[in-house]
């Protein structure tokens, strides 16, 4: 777990936060426990069921942690404006809920930069996540600008 400051607890060993200190801009993956992993939201309404399963399967068997591929990669969470946690990487937050395993992460607040190829840099994470909402494979609504409470539907 990345030094967060001198009063971080010494056994907090592998438990993330999910950024209660606030202003921290945090880069560095660390593991989410599933109990926090009920607390962040999705950014798509529905997701391929064929790429799910393939992740579910290797998560289910434990592949999925072998540092090798994007299985082992963190997913990454945003802290929206709002105050609650939306998850960029749809499939992988969805196995692992349904499974009950940590998950790697990296945590960001949603006025930081997107800092990675598959979004502009030039966009904030909140403009990443509120456009991924907005795609029009979802069913947007006003009231879930950051993120879906529900699990996302498997489509072909």
């Amino acid at each position: 777990m990345s030094n967060r400051g001198k009063n971080q607890n010494k056994n907090s060993k592998n438990k993330c936060t999910l950024g209660e200190n606030k202003g921290y801009k945090q880069q560095k993956a660390e593991f989410i426990e599933p109990q926090f992993l009920e607390k962040i939201r999705f950014s798509q309404t529905n997701i391929s069921e064929k790429k799910t399963n393939e992740i579910y399967k290797n998560m289910e068997s434990n592949e999925w942690n072998k540092e090798n591929g994007a299985y082992h990669d963190p997913i990454d969470i945003v802290i929206m404006p709002d105050g609650k946690y939306t998850s960029y990487d749809n499939k992988r937050l969805y196995c692992a809920k349904k499974l009950g395993v940590r998950l790697r992460a990296r945590i960001h607040y949603y006025t930081d930069y997107a800092d990675f190829s598959r979004v502009n840099s030039k966009k904030t994470w909140q403009k990443a996540i509120e456009e991924r909402c907005r795609d029009a494979r979802n069913d947007w609504s006003e009231k879930e600008k950051y993120g879906y409470e529900n699990y996302p539907l498997l489509r072909n």
